[in-house]
C-alpha cells in the first residue's frame, strides 16, 4: 500500500493498560496486527468475526467503518479504486455514527485517515497514535 504498514493504528490513549492490546478480544487484536502487516483482507476477516457477535449499536457501527476501510484498501490492491472510494465513503458514514472512543479506537483519527485515503489512496498507511 504505497507507504507500507504503520507502527500503530488510530487508538486512543486513556486506557488503564500500557499495552493497549492486552485486554482486547482476540479478533480485534489479530485484525490490528494484520492491518499493520499490510494484510487488509485478513484484518477485515478478523474484525468481521467479532462484528457479527456485537449487539446493534454505535460500537458495531464504528467497527463496521473500520472493516470498510480495510476492504477498501484491499480493493485498491486489486486495481479497483472506484470501489475502494465507495467503501471509504460508507466507512466515513459508519464512523460518524460511532462514539468518539469505540472499542478503544479514536473515531476522529479514523475519519481523518478515511479522508486522506479518499484524496490519495496509495499513500496513507494507518495513522499512529495511542490507545484509550
Amino acid at each position: 500500500m504505497g507507504a507500507g504498514p504503520a507502527k500503530a493504528l488510530p487508538l486512543s490513549n486513556n486506557g488503564p493498560s500500557q499495552n493497549p492490546l492486552n485486554n482486547e478480544p482476540h479478533e480485534i487484536r489479530a485484525g490490528i496486527e494484520a492491518l499493520l502487516r499490510g494484510d487488509d483482507f485478513e484484518a477485515h476477516e478478523h474484525w468481521e468475526a467479532y462484528w457479527r457477535r456485537l449487539p446493534r449499536g454505535p460500537d458495531k457501527q464504528g467497527l463496521q467503518g473500520l472493516i470498510l476501510i480495510a476492504v477498501g484498501r484491499y480493493k485498491l490492491t486489486q486495481g479497483k479504486p472506484a470501489i475502494a472510494r465507495r467503501l471509504w465513503r460508507r466507512a466515513a458514514s459508519r464512523l460518524e455514527e460511532a462514539p468518539a472512543d469505540f472499542l478503544g479506537f479514536d473515531r476522529d483519527v479514523l475519519l481523518t485517515w478515511v479522508a486522506q485515503l479518499q484524496r490519495a489512496p496509495r499513500t496513507p498507511a494507518p495513522p499512529a497514535c495511542g490507545r484509550r
